[in-house]
């Protein structure tokens, strides 16, 4: 998927400050210090290139992932967003939420680490086995030798 435009859209923060109740002002004190006196979406709306970081604090306090900022208000379903109801779109298996995933990941390792330790073991008996085999050739060769 790709993004449909390069700058975030300040429609969508007025559109969600209004569900939330709260002025531009009083996101702004929050985004930026309670002495400020920029506007969040006054910056959105003209400067366009703003810095991550704000961005990023913005997403933070509105509880939305980066991704929603870029998106107009006729296209959210078209976002290329990672986060929903707990799925991981890249995966072929829907409503695995990610500690689930996270708990059998940890199982598999642990799988991988007693496979390693069985193979240092299996390399163990077979470097004896090795050394008895030698052993027994070794008799046996003295044992067959003219000079004896």
């Amino acid at each position: 998927m790709r993004y449909n435009s390069e700058y975030p859209n300040a429609d969508v923060v007025k559109e969600l400050l209004a569900k939330m109740g709260m002025t531009s002002r009083q996101i702004s004190k929050m985004v930026f210090d309670s002495k400020t006196h920029r506007d969040i979406v006054g910056e959105i709306e003209k400067k366009k290139n703003m810095q991550c970081r704000n961005l990023i604090r913005l997403c933070n306090i509105l509880d939305i992932p980066l991704d929603y900022l870029f998106v107009s208000k006729d296209d959210k379903k078209e976002s290329p967003s990672v986060i929903g109801n707990n799925n991981v779109v890249n995966s072929s298996y829907v409503n695995h939420d990610i500690t689930s995933l996270r708990a059998e990941n940890k199982a598999l390792k642990l799988v991988i680490q007693e496979k390693d330790a069985r193979l240092i073991d299996l390399k163990k008996t077979n470097e004896d086995l090795g050394k008895r085999l030698d052993y027994v050739l070794r008799i046996n060769h003295d044992e067959k030798s003219p000079l004896k």
